[in-house]
Parts: structure tokens; sequence; C-alpha cells
């Protein structure tokens, strides 16, 4: 065996138990078995079905969107995608979408700048999807009559829904405004007019030795808009863009089906199709606020808030929220490693070191 390959086995077990450590300590494994032991699994089974192919539909939008940047395969992009959220639901702030560009990199030589960009345009479909579907759903639910729930340093409340729900409004506009900058060719290249006139400031103010720095950041990071609007082409065309939105709607629309069919099956929910997508957005829009890896102990919190609104008491609430996470959650750690062995993803793939190849002097 390899010193190399040695080590970045024993490196990835450490972090696998750390990551472990920090995403599970929180969870209370006693309680979520006590409540399994009275769900019926027949519905189970059904949203198990739906959530294989809710994550064939993710992998199939981001196929399309790199289209541009080469034949991605669809299982490539399905592997990709089960090991970032393997990797998210171990490790914190979110670092495992940071993987599906790299092992892009890695594999097929794409720019990993150029995939990054894909990944914000998804954000943006994701984000909007679910904004439209709160907006709807608002006005048929009553949160005045939801009691606020306590976590941690948190209290989640109509307030704070609608604070986040303003901030992601916010944020969606900025993220669609810069991404529609960059995508265009006129406005993108006054983009770059402007930091070549910066760094041609820096430059007449910093010594002379200092120069050839700023020449090769100022190239850097023109060569990087560039790239990200490679990344950006399939939302330039008002077809492709309308196709990927749709593929947003219906995965979102299968997801809180997976919700809805857990909900049938678990003891004490009696919830519509409509009411589990407001339990979905509210979700959602809560674990936005800081927490540990896999939202375990927000998604909870966050789930018996959105079932108040429907009058479900805290015990049966808890009891779904926390088998439905676990549902959800739980079953991507063994398929992210099965999707690692098969395309030879290691820890080692993650370093800082992989994004050096992305520079104007690199490779793609």
């Amino acid at each position: 065996m390899k010193p190399k390959f040695l080590l970045s086995l024993v490196l990835g077990i450490l972090v696998s138990i750390a990551g472990f450590h920090l995403a599970f300590r929180n969870v209370p494994f006693e309680s979520l078995m006590v409540y399994a032991v009275g769900v019926d699994y027949r519905w189970i089974a059904s949203a198990v079905v739906v959530m294989i192919f809710i994550f064939y539909l993710r992998a199939l939008r981001w196929q399309m969107l790199l289209r541009p940047l080469g034949r991605i395969s669809l299982p490539m992009a399905y592997h990709s995608l089960i090991i970032s959220f393997m990797l998210n639901a171990i490790l914190p702030g979110r670092m495992g979408e940071m993987a599906r560009p790299l092992i892009l990199k890695k594999k097929e030589g794409v720019a990993f700048s150029a995939a990054l960009a894909t990944l914000a345009a998804e954000r943006l479909l994701d984000l909007a999807t679910l904004l439209v579907l709160l907006f709807v759903a608002l006005p048929s639910i009553s949160l005045s009559s939801a009691q606020p729930v306590v976590f941690g340093s948190h209290e989640l409340n109509a307030d704070v829904l609608m604070r986040l729900t303003r901030t992601s409004a916010i944020a969606l506009v900025v993220l669609a405004l810069a991404l529609a900058l960059i995508i265009y060719e006129g406005t993108r290249k006054h983009m770059s007019t402007l930091v070549r006139r910066l760094a041609e400031g820096v430059r007449r103010v910093l010594p002379a030795s200092q120069s050839s720095r700023i020449n090769l950041m100022e190239d850097q990071i023109c060569a990087l808009l560039e790239r990200f609007a490679v990344g950006l082409q399939y939302l330039k065309t008002p077809g492709k863009l309308f196709t990927v939105t749709l593929l947003s709607l219906l995965t979102w629309l299968l997801i809180g089906l997976s919700f809805y069919l857990v909900a049938r099956g678990s003891p004490g929910i009696e919830l519509g199709f409509a009411d589990t997508l407001v339990m979905l957005v509210i979700i959602c829009i809560f674990i936005a606020l800081p927490s540990v890896p896999g939202y375990w102990g927000l998604w909870e919190a966050a789930g018996v808030f959105a079932l108040y609104c429907f009058g479900i008491p805290k015990e049966q609430a808890l009891g779904y929220t926390l088998f439905n996470h676990a549902l959800q959650i739980l079953p991507l750690i063994p398929a992210g490693f099965i999707s690692c062995m098969l395309l030879g993803f290691n820890w080692s793939d993650i370093k800082p070191r992989r994004f050096t190849g992305d520079m104007p002097d690199g490779g793609a």
C-alpha cells in the first residue's frame, strides 16, 4: 500500500469520526427509536423511492447546467452530488459544496470556478422556488397560532421567520443581479475594465516591487469572471432557463411529497400535501440559522414550530420531525461513501492545492 494512499485513508477515517461526533452528538437516538416503533413503514418505503428519484432529478438539473463546460455524464453528476450531501451531513460550514467542483476538476478537467458558477445557479433556482412556495402558502396559514420554539440561543417565532424570509428575498435579488451582470458580455467587460482601473490605481500607490503581484491578481480576477460566465451560459437561453426552473419546481414538490408520505406513516400526524409543503419551506428558511452539521436540533425545532400552525401537539410534532430528518439525512452517509469508492474520491482531493490549477497560468 502506497504511503500517500495510506495517509489519505487514515486522514479520511479521522475526519469522518470527528465529523460523525460533531454531527450526531445532539441526536436523541433513544427517542428516535421509540418513535420509529409506531411508524407504518409501507408509507416510508414509498417516501424512500421518491427520495431516490429526487436525487436523480437534482443530478439531471446539475448535468444540464454543466453542459456548456463539457459532456459530463449523469453518473458523474450523481455521485459528485451524493458525496457533497454526505460531506454536508458530517462536516461544518457546508464544506461539502466545494466537493462537487473539485471532483469535476480532478475527474473531468473542468475549471473549478466555472463549475462553482453552476452551484451558484442552483442556489438561485432553489431559493427562488422556495420563496415562491412560501409566498403562495403564507395566506393559508396562521403564524400567530404557532407557539415560539427555543433552540440554543435562537427563538423561532413568526417575527424571526418573516425576517429570515425578507433576508432570503434580498439575497435572491442580489444573487440574481450579480449573475446577470456576469452572464452578459457587455456588463462583464465593464466589470473587467473596473478591475483593471482599480489595479492601476493600486500600482500607483504601492512600491514598484509589488507590480508583478498586482498584475497577477488583476489577470486572475478577470479570468475568473470569464470562467464564471462560462459556467452560467445555460441560464442565458430563455428556453433552457425555463426548463431548469420547471425541474427545480418539480424537485421541491417531490421533496414535499416525501415529507407528506412520511407524515402519512407517522402516528399522530394528520397533514395534507399543501400543509407539508408549508412545513418544508418553513424548515428550509429556519435552517439558514447557524447550527451543527446536518442541522440536528434546529431542523426539529423548526418542524415543531411549523406543525404548531396546524394544531399538532409538541410530542407528535417532535417525533415526526426527528424521524423524517433521520430518514432524509442518515442514508446519505453510506450512499456518499459508496460514491466515494466508485469515483476514487479521497480526502486529499479537498486540499487547498486543488485550487491552484484554476489560475490563468494553470490548467483548465
